[in-house]
């Protein structure tokens, strides 16, 4: 797992923005490429000891990676076709 830029930058406004460009660009259009067919992320984890849990949580977790995915793409881009 890496730091991507939507950690540290929320707009084109950021002061972190300005020399990021081209990384904010890609972030963006990984977003766009693999948003899937519902409007959502894979969430790319599990909790393999707590399965009961985990069913319940990774829908949390999809819903955390759909707010923040988007609240960046629209922030870099305008809003997404879903």
């Amino acid at each position: 797992y890496v730091c991507k830029p939507s950690l540290f930058i929320d707009s084109q406004q950021s002061e972190f923005y300005p020399g990021n460009e081209a990384v904010c660009a890609s972030e963006t259009a990984f977003i766009r490429d693999t948003q899937e067919a519902d409007g959502s992320w894979a969430v790319n984890w599990s909790w393999a000891d707590y399965p009961e849990e985990w069913s319940i949580s990774r829908n949390w977790w999809k819903s955390d990676l759909i707010i923040k995915n988007l609240r960046f793409a629209q922030a870099m881009e305008g809003p997404l076709n879903a």
